[in-house]
């Protein structure tokens, strides 16, 4: 009971979060821009976390930036490199990283657990049935 629970909590909760960012990203242009710093800060226990400051243009060809509001030991990129961005047309400086695993991440890592236990459940249950019909005909 408690791990239907769990599966239940997890897919509802990767789904939720997989439809929001796709919703987030509904309607938005995604762009290309480069990494043009990344920001060095302390993190709570001292060590180096970083952020991430990109530059792009709109479809009117005027620059923005893009700054991360979150820091990362390792950010993945480093400066010079090209990063995918989407911004609002209206407003473009509403704008953030488009990467699947920036805005799909934690929704897949949800939903492959919650599957996970439940083909583990399912082989369980099999197994332990073939086991029944071995050893107590």
């Amino acid at each position: 009971m408690v791990l239907n629970i769990i599966i239940a909590i997890l897919l509802g909760l990767g789904i939720a979060v997989g439809v929001w960012q796709y919703s987030l990203l509904n309607g938005k242009i995604i762009t290309v821009g480069t990494v043009t710093d990344l920001p060095m800060s302390r993190g709570s226990k001292g060590g180096a976390t970083y952020g991430i400051v990109a530059s792009f243009q709109d479809d009117r060809h005027l620059p923005h930036t893009y700054t991360s509001g979150w820091k990362s030991s390792n950010p993945g990129c480093k400066v010079g490199d090209t990063i995918n961005l989407y911004y609002d047309r209206e407003n473009p400086d509403n704008c953030g990283l488009s990467s699947f695993n920036a805005r799909y991440g934690f929704a897949f890592g949800c939903i492959w657990i919650g599957l996970l236990i439940v083909v583990t459940r399912v082989v369980w249950m099999v197994a332990m049935n073939q086991f029944d019909r071995i050893y107590h005909p």
